[in-house]
Order: C-alpha cells, then structure tokens, then sequence
C-alpha cells in the first residue's frame, strides 16, 4: 500500500456540502495551479434575523380548503364550524408538518396564528386559499440568512460606499454584480479550526464560516467546480450564476429561455345585417356593423381593419386564410384575452393554436475568458455534479 502525500496537491480543491474533509478512496478530485496569483477575500458575517408572521382565518366558509404556503410547500385543512376552529385546525396541521419540521412552528389565539420560523431559514410564507374562506398572512419580520459559499463558487465584490475593504466578498445576487473571482485552495491554507469543529451548530460546517480570510483567484489556475444544468463539454462558453439558490455556482449557458409568441385562429359564423366584432385586451372592437353573411367577405373586412389599427398591428400580424378564418401572431410571449363582440346569430370563434409561453431571464453573466476542460463528472450519491473551470490567462 503507498502511503499517500499530505498537503497539496492531493488535497482537495473544493468543499461541498455533505463531502467529508479528507477525500474518500475512489472520489475523483482534481486541481492545478499554475503562475498563481490568488489574493485573500473576507466573507462578512451577515446578522441573521429569524421569520415572524401571522395568519388570520376570515371570510369564513365551511367545507372550503384554507391554509399557506411555505417555500412551495403548502399545508391546508378543510375549514369546519367556525374561523376559531378552523385556525386551530390549521395551527395542528403546520406543526406536524414533516417537511416544515424544524422550519417553521405556529400557535394560535382565536380565529389567528402566530408564525416562528427557526434561525438561520429563508422563509416566504404566502396564502393558499382557492375558495371563498381566507388566511390572510400579515408579515412581522422578514428572515435574513447568512448567505453560504463553497469552494469552487465564484464571488462577487462587496465593497460598501466610502470603504477601502476592497478583498470582501459575497455571494452574488443580480446580474449587476461584479465578478471577483473563484474561492479556491492554494499551497499551505487548510480549513480554519472553526469550520472543522462547527462551533456554531446553526451554521453547517461543509460551508465556508464568514469572518474568516479564504483565498480566491480570477487567473492562471484550474478548479473542479459545480456546475448546473447541461454537463459542459470543452469549448462551451462559461456563464457564472447570478442570482437564484444556485448563485456562485456555473453553467454552459446564461440560463435563460426565448419565450413562444401565442398563435390562434378566429373562425367567422355570420348572417348578413348582423354585428360582427371582436376585440382583444379590451382594445377597440374591430367590427362590422351589417355583415354580408358571407364569411370570407366578412373576414376579409376584418383583415383589412386589424392592418390599418396602429394599434392591432403594434401587436400582432394577421393572416387571412381566404376561407372565413383569420390567424394572429402575436409578437410578445403573454397570453392575449379574446372577447367576442358579434350579435344575432353571428358570432367569431378563437382557437389557439400555439400557446403563448414566457420567457425566462438570463440568470448568469458570461466570463469570456475562462474555458471548461476534461469531461464532466455527473452526479453521484451525496456528490454534485463537477466540471474542470480553467480560470485562462486574459
């Protein structure tokens, strides 16, 4: 058996959540540095604030599902004989919740409920009521956590105003942020004893303890990083995340999506001297006063007043399909509301054909400079999934 070298570089260049100190036989751990200009960053420490708020049972119903919704997580009851009752139901209900366990306890006086959420959680609390009973959440204190870094994730610079601690950083939280380079672990630094020991039992010990000086470096080195979404695969841009729960973690993408434009189709039923209108978004109705009773002179009307309307054509193009129907395009990714304004026995029919879908924003910056190399290590039990960053000479 070869007794294995202490120190670097066979120790390990990244700590991640649930990963013990020293590495286990058979883990895959890699890291390189070369001309190295790492510097030291101070993580503050942040004073965190436990979450208070409180739920008042109103508008009462019996028979209607009543509750809240925590972090995604709903907890409801079916309301009974009254407000009181129903809210001590609901306090019960948010107690033995197992997910919530730890998170977030409540009590209750009367037809309201106290809620007290554990120190060191982020906590969103929001109503869940799909009948007419309410549970109306009144915020007391908003939670604020220490945000927590590993090793690998790329920080931001958190210079205050009119300060010249210019090494502090942070976890970053807009797409604003200025990247200040990747935590890592270089000759002679070891984890600091407080980590090791966790002498704060509400601080995780696999995270890094704010107050202390870590290392980080912006060039000339190579990490084994976490990275989210599609594993990336040499030459693919390197985008650092921003904001979200996996901010200062990296991708091969900027984790945004182009939205889908709504595509429907109206279908004319007219009778000659009838109304024919219709309008969307509450715009002015595009119509005809007597129809022909012939749907594709009819539609053909309405073709041509949806292209003379600044306003129609400011939001979508128009087709006439030459056989009493008409398809719109729309040019954003929103759902667009249709009102049928014809009378009599005529009437305009919407179909759609594609919905509509919402973009989703950009959530990572792109580091120009800096490339992925090896292939990437897929998740395993207990291990993210990593990628080899080269933090390239600019």
């Amino acid at each position: 058996m070869t007794t294995p070298i202490t120190g670097f570089p066979n120790s390990f260049q990244e700590d991640y959540a649930r990963i013990p100190k020293a590495p286990l036989p058979g883990s895959l751990w890699e890291g390189e540095l070369f001309q190295e200009r790492p510097d030291g960053a101070l993580i503050a420490k942040v004073t965190e604030v436990a979450y208070a708020a409180t739920v008042t049972i109103a508008a009462f119903n019996s028979g209607d599902e009543v509750g809240i919704n925590v972090n995604g997580v709903t907890v409801a009851v079916t309301a009974v004989t009254n407000a009181t009752a129903t809210a001590l139901l609901l306090n019960t209900a948010i107690n033995a919740a197992t997910l919530l366990s730890g998170v977030l306890s409540s009590t209750v006086a009367g037809p309201a409920l106290t809620l007290a959420g554990a120190l060191g959680q982020s906590i969103t609390v929001t109503e869940y009521s799909p009948d007419a009973t309410t549970a109306a959440v009144t915020g007391v204190t908003a939670s604020v956590v220490q945000p927590q870094l590993c090793y690998g994730y790329g920080v931001a610079a958190d210079i205050p105003s009119l300060s010249f601690n210019y090494n502090k950083v942070k976890k970053p939280s807009s797409l604003s942020d200025k990247f200040a380079g990747v935590l890592i672990r270089t000759i002679g630094t070891d984890l600091p004893a407080a980590q090791i020991l966790a002498t704060d039992a509400l601080f995780d010990p696999n995270y890094l303890m704010p107050g202390q000086v870590y290392t980080r470096a912006r060039e000339n080195c190579g990490v084994v990083v976490e990275y989210v979404g599609e594993a990336p695969a040499q030459g693919d841009p390197v985008y650092w995340i921003c904001t979200g729960n996996d901010a200062g973690k990296w991708r091969a993408d900027d984790g945004g999506t182009a939205g889908t434009s709504e595509v429907v189709t109206l279908t004319l039923t007219t009778t000659a001297t009838n109304l024919v209108a219709f309008n969307y978004d509450g715009l002015p109705n595009l119509s005809i006063a007597s129809a022909s009773g012939t749907e594709v002179t009819d539609a053909a009307n309405l073709y041509a007043q949806w292209l003379a309307s600044a306003a129609y054509a400011a939001i979508g193009s128009i087709v006439d399909n030459l056989d009493g129907s008409l398809t719109i395009t729309f040019f954003d990714d929103t759902r667009h509301t249709f009102t049928d304004g014809s009378g009599g026995a005529s009437s305009i029919a919407e179909v759609v054909d594609t919905a509509a879908v919402a973009a989703i924003p950009a959530t990572s910056q792109l580091i120009a400079n800096y490339s992925w190399g090896r292939p990437s290590i897929l998740a395993a039990a207990d291990l993210p999934a990593r990628a080899f960053l080269r933090l390239s000479n600019p």
